[in-house]
């Protein structure tokens, strides 16, 4: 007797992608990485909270439910929990401090890169000045032979 075809499986039946279909998920997902990279590196400090919310909050999740286990007396078992939430919540703190670092230090290249710009406008202008008052120099010299 012949069995029943699987109605999930006629449902997903699909015909395999061509290879543009391909071709455009490589593109799509590119673009996608394409496009985190430049928000990451634009607002860095603003990536890494959302990084840092996500470790911290599994650490807390996972503390949460050995203290549940603790308390309802099945806490002998847990402990990896306790121990990988621990875990967790301390690389949160330390992606948060280099964070923190690397904003300061970007703050930090900023300015220096303004001060840069303005010392060197500060040169130019002397440089500018110091060959006028020398062609001057040279045009009352020419006039006075």
């Amino acid at each position: 007797m012949p069995q029943d075809p699987d109605p999930l499986a006629l449902a997903l039946d699909f015909p395999p992608p061509t290879r543009e279909e391909w071709r455009a998920l490589v593109a799509a997902v590119q673009d996608a990485l394409t496009a985190f990279y430049l928000t990451a590196a634009a607002r860095l400090l603003e990536v890494l909270f959302v990084v840092i919310g996500i470790i911290f909050a599994s650490g807390l999740a996972l503390t949460v439910r050995f203290l549940y286990y603790y308390f309802t007396g099945a806490g002998r078992g847990h402990v990896q929990s306790l121990i990988i939430s621990a875990v967790l919540m301390i690389v949160g703190f330390q992606v948060l401090l280099i964070g923190l670092v690397s904003d300061m230090i970007s703050g930090s290249r900023k300015l220096l890169e303004d001060l840069l710009y303005r010392v060197r406008s500060i040169e130019l202008k002397m440089h500018e000045d110091a060959a006028e008052s020398r062609s001057k120099s040279v045009a009352q010299f020419v006039e006075r032979e």
